[in-house]
């Protein structure tokens, strides 16, 4: 492995790079998803059912994301998932805004009810690194919004470590598109080699940031073997990046 070059910033994927889902926790967010908004649902459409929403939920979460991985620069939240489903059923949505606005809050709540684990390793690498770089924090986001995140990272004592948060729900952006990275990149006011990113997922973390001229690192915590990886720049674990950084 190769040692990083003149960094002088770090940006962190979120999902599965400082913060872990499990099966568990991910089902019974959206178990309550889809209980709160059938039981919302039901109040204005008549003879709903519920598998009948969970497979239009489904169908319309499916076409988001084919939207959003045809790489154009799109993403897709929480809120607009749910807008999206409700103005499926004819439903006049300036008439119910409000009380939409308050499911979807009661959504975003389930981070903290079912919340994913924080990376065993995130905590003091995050504080480290901390003291001598600018850290932020690039993510999809999908069904658990920026705002929420936030919150969690608060939560922990991690939200005062970075001084930036990009959201792909915020922005309007999605991984592996080059522009959520640039919009990052100009924040930081760094050019693109001067920073690096790490994440998980080996197409929207590492070559995404590549794409856009940064220097990257696979977090590859399942050593998973692939064709290309004898030139990826690649850890098992976040302990490793102290290492690469600070012994410069």
């Amino acid at each position: 492995m190769n040692d990083l070059k003149n960094i002088k910033a770090l940006t962190f994927d979120f999902w599965e790079t400082l913060y872990n889902d499990t099966p568990s926790q991910h089902d019974a967010r959206n178990h309550f998803r889809m209980k709160w908004l059938y039981e919302y649902l039901k109040k204005h459409v008549d003879n709903l059912q519920l598998e009948e929403l969970t497979a239009n939920y489904a169908k319309i979460k499916k076409e988001f994301h084919a939207i959003a991985g045809k790489n154009l620069g799109k993403s897709f939240g929480i809120s607009d998932l749910v807008l999206a489903v409700v103005n499926s059923y004819h439903i006049a949505i300036s008439e119910k805004y409000e009380e939409i606005c308050e499911l979807i809050a009661k959504m975003d709540e389930l981070t903290f009810l079912y919340p994913p684990i924080i990376n065993e390793d995130a905590y003091s690498v995050v504080k480290q690194l901390a003291q001598k770089y600018p850290l932020a924090i690039i993510s999809n986001t999908h069904q658990t919004n920026g705002k929420a995140i936030r919150k969690l990272l608060a939560r922990d004592g991690l939200l005062t470590a970075f001084s930036k948060y990009t959201f792909s729900d915020e922005v309007g952006i999605e991984k592996p598109s080059k522009l959520i990275f640039l919009q990052t990149l100009a924040w930081l006011e760094l050019a693109p080699e001067e920073v690096v990113h790490i994440g998980d997922n080996k197409q929207a973390d590492y070559y995404g940031a590549l794409n856009a001229g940064m220097q990257s690192v696979w977090l590859n915590t399942e050593n998973e073997q692939q064709a290309d990886n004898v030139n990826v720049l690649q850890i098992k674990r976040l302990l490793e990046i102290p290492n690469l950084l600070l012994s410069k």
